[in-house]
């Protein structure tokens, strides 16, 4: 996968997963893909006023 199509996925995960951050009351800050191939690995990094919590990660991965 070449840098355009990693931006390209970047752009549609955050349109598909920024509605459920914001409603988890979190900021959307970076989304990350790593890897190749078959073993691509997402990151999403997240915030909110006071700090994210275990429970606030637990809640969003649930979510989405």
């Amino acid at each position: 996968m070449d840098f355009a199509e990693r931006q390209a996925l970047r752009t549609r995960i955050r349109a598909l997963v920024e509605p459920t951050v914001e409603l988890l009351d979190l900021e959307l800050v970076a989304v990350q893909i790593s890897g190749g191939g078959e073993n691509l690995v997402l990151r999403l990094a997240v915030d909110k006023v006071g700090g994210v919590t275990v429970a606030d990660c637990t809640a969003l991965s649930r979510a989405l």
